[in-house]
Parts: structure tokens; C-alpha cells; sequence
């Protein structure tokens, strides 16, 4: 055999020399699990909102909460400014219940403010609807005594909801997300929490804006981040939380502690 013979090989028992490509993955685009599950929170919201919201005129106008009462005495005399500067002249500002003939103040001034302006802003908003569709609340005056209370339990109500989404994400964060729809439930079937919801006080105010400055320590924090990510944009966000929570209820300073 010569070695031109040896060394040719027969077509049929030569290897296929067809490059195979590489196959293409395709990219799923149908939400994950934990997205979809993410979605529990609406019904528990919804659950929530009912409870808080059913029969906020619970007193039949009467004011027979104290503290309310007060408050609702105190934010129906006062003026909103137009100018910051006036404000933060608190001798002469028309926001300082001390210039509108209060000689005793001792409760948080952010959520008697932030009422006083958004009733005044809900108030301007009835003028848009005609008679036969106005809402009830706007059949009577809210910047009144006997009307901005219900505006102040509505708002009260809202932040309670505020504090059970915060609740889901956190637990969410922290663990996973049967653990934070497990404790939003938890608190939206509160009976404690759903009580304060039809009192225009400070307290769903401070513990909503409490939850919020520990939900931005969390993130700070990186749980739930790998690597950790916007610290700084967290930490100023728990700055503002934590000024408007104190700014509720003087008591809750002491969650300053957390930023170490």
C-alpha cells in the first residue's frame, strides 16, 4: 500500500464537518411567582379601606372624642399662608394655634398643617362638581367645625393604609412576601389601628411616618440588595421621614438611634 493510499480515508468514513450553531435562549416574558403574589396586597388594601372608611360620622356630629375635638377646633381657626417665610415667623405666622387664641398647644403641628391645607384644596376641588353629583363631604362645609374632622379622619384612615403597604414591602424585603402579606393582613384587620382610623388625631399620622423612616433604614441598610445600592438616597429620605414622624409625635425621636 503505498502511503498516497494510506492516508486518504474513504468519503463515507470521514466525520461530518457541519458546524452546529449555537443555540438561541429565549428570554421569558411571563412575570415570576413573586411578582404575581406581590399583587395580594390590593385585596388586603381594599380590606383595610373598608374597615376604616365605614362610618367615619360615627358620633353623629357631636365630637365626643376630647382630643379630636380640640383639634378640630384648632385647625378650623387657623389660616394657610401663601409665603414660607411667613411661616417660619411663628409670632406672626396664622398657623401657630398660639395666634389664633390658643394658650395651650401640646400636639404635633405636621398633621394639623398638612389637614388644614389639603381640606382647603379638597375644598376648592367641590366647587367642580355640580349639585346632583357632589360627594356628601362636599354637602358640607370642611373647612368648618362640624365638617374638617371628617376630612381628618379620612386622612387618618389614608395613612393607616400608608403604614400597611409599608409593612408588606418591609416584611417582603426582609424575608419574603408571604411574611409581609401575612403582617399587612395582620395589621389591616387590627382593631386598635381601625379605631384610631375613625379619630382625626395624630397617632396614625406618627405610626405611619415611623413605619416609613424604619422601611428607609431597611433600604439603607442594603437589605434585600446585592450589592447595596442609592444609601445615600435612603438615609436622606430617612432624615425626612424621621423630622416629619417627630413632627407627629415627639416621642418617636428616639428611632434617631437607628442610623448608627
Amino acid at each position: 500500500m503505498t502511503a498516497e493510499q494510506t492516508n486518504t480515508i474513504p468519503t463515507e468514513q470521514q466525520p461530518p464537518t457541519t458546524a452546529t450553531q449555537p443555540e438561541e435562549t429565549a428570554v421569558s416574558r411571563r412575570p415570576s411567582f413573586e411578582t404575581i403574589a406581590t399583587l395580594f396586597i390590593i385585596p388586603i388594601l381594599l380590606i383595610g379601606a373598608y374597615f376604616r372608611f365605614t362610618g367615619l360620622d360615627w358620633d353623629g356630629n357631636h365630637h365626643l372624642h376630647p382630643d379630636e375635638r380640640f383639634l378640630t377646633i384648632v385647625t378650623a381657626t387657623i389660616q394657610t399662608v401663601s409665603d414660607p417665610f411667613t411661616y417660619l415667623r411663628t409670632s406672626e405666622s396664622p398657623l401657630n394655634p398660639y395666634n389664633q387664641g390658643q394658650g395651650f398647644y401640646v400636639y404635633g403641628n405636621f398633621p394639623m398643617t398638612a389637614t388644614r391645607y389639603l381640606a382647603e384644596w379638597a375644598n376648592n376641588g367641590c366647587g367642580f362638581f355640580q349639585p346632583e353629583t357632589m360627594p356628601d363631604i362636599c354637602q358640607r362645609s370642611i373647612l368648618s367645625y362640624n365638617g374638617i374632622h371628617l376630612f381628618g379622619r379620612f386622612l387618618s384612615g389614608l395613612m393607616d393604609l400608608l403604614s400597611i403597604l409599608l409593612l408588606f414591602l418591609m416584611g417582603k424585603r426582609l424575608y419574603d412576601w408571604r411574611v409581609g402579606a401575612l403582617g399587612a393582613l395582620l395589621l389591616a384587620t387590627a382593631v386598635m389601628p381601625i379605631q384610631q382610623s375613625h379619630f382625626y388625631t395624630m397617632d396614625n399620622w406618627a405610626a405611619a411616618l415611623t413605619t416609613f423612616t424604619l422601611y428607609t433604614a431597611v433600604r439603607a441598610a442594603g437589605f434585600g440588595d446585592n450589592p447595596p445600592r442609592h444609601k445615600t438616597r435612603w438615609w436622606v429620605l430617612f432624615g425626612l421621614g424621621l423630622g416629619l414622624a417627630t413632627a407627629s409625635r415627639i416621642n418617636v425621636a428616639p428611632v434617631a438611634g437607628m442610623a448608627p
